[in-house]
């Protein structure tokens, strides 16, 4: 029998998805323990090789074989996998891939970067444009700043974009809830009723973005903002008309895109960030 060694995971923590739910640990097939985001939890083993997985519900990570040597410690680093909407692909089609975990040797390795400039947005919204403009689907804009920066107007504005978010987000998390509910071999066309549902919110919230009056300072910002809103309400719209793999990943990337945009309202505006990691159905 080998001597004593470990494994250490540590989960980070900052992701929209799972976080206020915790994984399981399982190690050489038996559950071992939890662990929560920002949690660092470490389990004695033998050393030789053994094989460590997370899950969560019906959803788990790949299963990570790692050898310890004697008197060592591996290294594990989780989190959600994807980005916001990676969620739903991963929990209907690839479910062994909804956790990540790596190995990782020296200083703990950063979370996926989470913001993106205005200018790396709308290319990505003229993409999308692009392909909804071939199914006759048109984006329109109308949104509005102040003539004056004040910092009347930025708390203003932060207090009633935080309020529309909040919202949004709250139905966001039901979609969530209603997807993981799907059975084992759900398609495409399951995940309609929810986006049925989720559609009128998003719809609301763009619509009270609109109405909102920024500083004219954050004009630039606003209107990379309000095109990422058009495009993702309209990839949703035509998700729900067709769904198939592409209208899914054409909507997952349109609110990808969206949400790093918010991102960038919310670091003019003085509001927390929103985690999220990069798009993949896969």
């Amino acid at each position: 029998m080998g001597m004593a060694a470990s494994v250490e995971i540590f989960r980070q923590s900052g992701y929209r998805r799972d976080g206020a739910r915790a994984y399981r640990v399982r190690i050489d097939g038996q559950e071992v323990g939890r662990i929560r985001p920002g949690q660092r939890v470490e389990f004695p083993l033998q050393s030789g090789s053994h094989t460590v997985e997370l899950r969560i519900d019906w959803c788990r990570s790949p299963i990570k074989t790692v050898s310890i040597s004697d008197g060592d410690t591996v290294k594990l680093v989780c989190h959600p996998a994807g980005g916001a909407w990676a969620g739903p692909w991963h929990a209907l089609f690839h479910r062994e891939q909804y956790i990540a975990l790596e190995e990782y040797r020296g200083e703990l390795p950063l979370a996926p970067h989470r913001r993106r400039r205005a200018v790396v947005v709308l290319v990505v919204i003229a993409a999308i444009a692009a392909v909804l403009a071939a199914s006759g689907v048109t984006l329109t804009l109308t949104l509005k700043w102040g003539g004056s920066p004040t910092s009347d107007l930025r708390a203003t504005a932060a207090q009633q974009y935080a309020d529309a978010a909040g919202t949004a987000t709250t139905a966001d998390s039901a979609f969530n809830n209603a997807i993981s509910k799907l059975p084992n071999r759900a398609s495409y066309s399951d995940a309609v009723p929810a986006a049925r549902v989720l559609l009128p919110a998003m719809a609301s919230f763009r619509q009270t973005v609109f109405g909102i009056t920024f500083p004219s300072s954050m004009a630039g910002d606003v209107i990379a903002f309000g095109n990422a809103l058009n495009a993702d309400v309209s990839a949703q719209e035509a998700f729900i008309s067709n769904p198939n793999e592409a209208t899914f990943y054409t909507w997952a990337t349109a609110d990808h895109a969206a949400i790093s945009m918010s991102n960038t309202i919310r670091s003019d505006l003085g509001l927390p960030q929103v985690a999220l990691g990069t798009p993949s159905p896969a």
